[in-house]
């Protein structure tokens, strides 16, 4: 079989566009099967053909297998599924791809690319603390996602921010990850998240952030500060106050301190 098979459209990305350009062809005379026979056989021989190359619908079959893979409870082999469909994903993502709407010029599937990047980190997030190659591609996963989505929407970054700054305190790396945390509430002052996760590092409510002594005095101040910071929104004073009250509940204010 020879790749020319595959035609010009095999310089970009989807097996199923070659098969579009089969279908428009005069010569081509078959009804609504046939053109799905079509797209299946273009994906097929993309497969022989160019097996260096992966389509785009091999890399969905790739997020689909993997989504198998963890119902079925065989995280480890889901991970590496997807850390080979990300990494080709990603080599794709040229620098004018900057947020999930322009990637999907270069990658669609059945799963919305960032609700599957959410299901991956958290996915990584399960098995960090069992062994630090799951915690390592964690704090990859997101410095990436950071690099490539730099105009994804601002809860976006703080959320991807805050899972990189976990990955690094899990690596045993404290002074990166309040480093990261810190830019968070710098730069979008109005998100509360970012100060509730130096609070959490500070206070250590939840086992979060080895290295960083446990003291709540420590932690109150950012809560302050977001409440200060986020204004009339009421949703994000209520998440702030609520983080608050959890510090409170796990250790009381010293006598004579402002809460």
């Amino acid at each position: 079989m020879d790749r020319d098979l595959l035609g010009p459209a095999a310089r970009g990305c989807s097996a199923w566009a070659v098969a579009d350009g089969w279908i428009d062809c005069d010569s081509f005379t078959g009804s609504g099967e046939d053109g799905l026979f079509a797209r299946l056989g273009a994906c097929e021989l993309w497969r022989r053909l160019l097996p260096e190359r992966a389509s785009v619908e091999t890399l969905d079959d790739w997020m689909q297998e993997g989504y198998q893979l963890v119902e079925q409870r065989r995280l480890p082999e889901a991970i590496e599924v997807w850390w080979r469909l990300w990494e080709v994903a990603r080599a794709r993502f040229t620098p004018p791809v900057r947020t999930l709407a322009e990637a999907k010029e270069v990658f669609t599937g059945l799963q919305y690319l960032g609700n599957w990047l959410q299901d991956f980190d958290e996915l990584l997030d399960a098995l960090a603390s069992r062994d630090t190659r799951h915690a390592d591609r964690r704090r990859q996963l997101c410095a990436e996602w950071i690099a490539q989505f730099a105009d994804e929407k601002d809860g976006e970054q703080v959320n991807w921010r805050r899972a990189l700054a976990t990955s690094l305190f899990a690596l045993g790396r404290p002074d990166e990850a309040l480093a990261t945390l810190r830019e968070c509430v710098e730069r979008w002052p109005r998100d509360p998240w970012g100060y509730i996760a130096l609070a959490d590092a500070h206070a250590n409510v939840y086992p979060k952030a080895p290295g960083i002594p446990r003291d709540a005095e420590e932690a109150r101040p950012w809560l302050r500060a977001g409440l200060g910071a986020v204004g009339d929104d009421q949703r994000a004073r209520g998440d702030l106050q609520d983080r608050l009250h959890e510090i409170n509940a796990q250790e009381p204010p010293k006598a004579g301190s402002l809460l």
